[in-house]
């Protein structure tokens, strides 16, 4: 029936055709779709070891790399270990000798300094007494010979002070009495000559020198 219809109505034929050519083609394009997902399925497979095959060789790199900067460090620093100098403490007895050796340095230069100020005192003290008069030695030698009595020094620094007073106090005391009589005596003698009076020292004489040394400290 249909082939007879199809003889009989021309246009029929002709629509029959159509969608037989539109079927292959649909089918052509479905077949090179198909080829083409294909194709591009093997090059991703393709592309896909390789990229992965870069990847390795480069992380093999970095690691190698950092192996070697690591191995070059290890070196550089026990190159530091070997050049540099070990301290080694000092024991307990040879630092308590080391002191005890600066000690006696200092010490001994102390000595060897004071020596040398005493020598220094001496030989100047002598110069000055080349220098002496007879009459100016014999005072000298009073002066030197003089000295006021301990006992009696220290009774009047413990009624002052309300304590007893010590030896080394006592005896400092003697020496700044003595220094002041001899300047009070030396400056009475002063007074004396500016006033053209000869003999002994009298109290007018003391009482001035005492109110010039009085003025003079003031």
């Amino acid at each position: 029936d249909e082939d007879r219809r199809t003889v009989l109505d021309p246009r029929a034929a002709h629509e029959s055709e159509a969608q037989t050519s539109a079927r292959g083609r649909m089918e052509g394009s479905t077949v090179q779709k198909r080829k083409a997902n294909e194709m591009d399925e093997d090059d991703y497979d393709e592309e896909e070891p390789a990229k992965e095959m870069v990847d390795a060789q480069t992380s093999n790199k970095k690691r190698k790399v950092e192996r070697e900067d690591k191995a070059a460090d290890q070196e550089d620093a026990k190159k530091k270990l070997v050049d540099t100098p070990m301290l080694v403490p000092k024991s307990t007895h040879e630092t308590n000798r080391d002191q005890g050796e600066k000690q006696n340095n200092e010490t001994t230069e102390k000595n060897r300094t004071k020596r040398k100020t005493m020598t220094e005192l001496q030989e100047r003290n002598k110069n000055v007494l080349a220098l002496f008069t007879d009459e100016q030695m014999n005072r000298y030698e009073s002066f030197r010979r003089s000295a006021f009595q301990r006992s009696t020094v220290r009774k009047i620094l413990t009624s002052i002070t309300g304590n007893p007073a010590s030896l080394p106090m006592t005896i400092v005391m003697c020496g700044i009495a003595k220094l002041f009589v001899g300047d009070l005596v030396e400056t009475s003698r002063i007074v004396m000559s500016e006033r053209g009076d000869t003999g002994p020292i009298q109290p007018v004489h003391l009482r001035e020198a005492y109110e010039r040394l009085r003025s003079a400290r003031q």
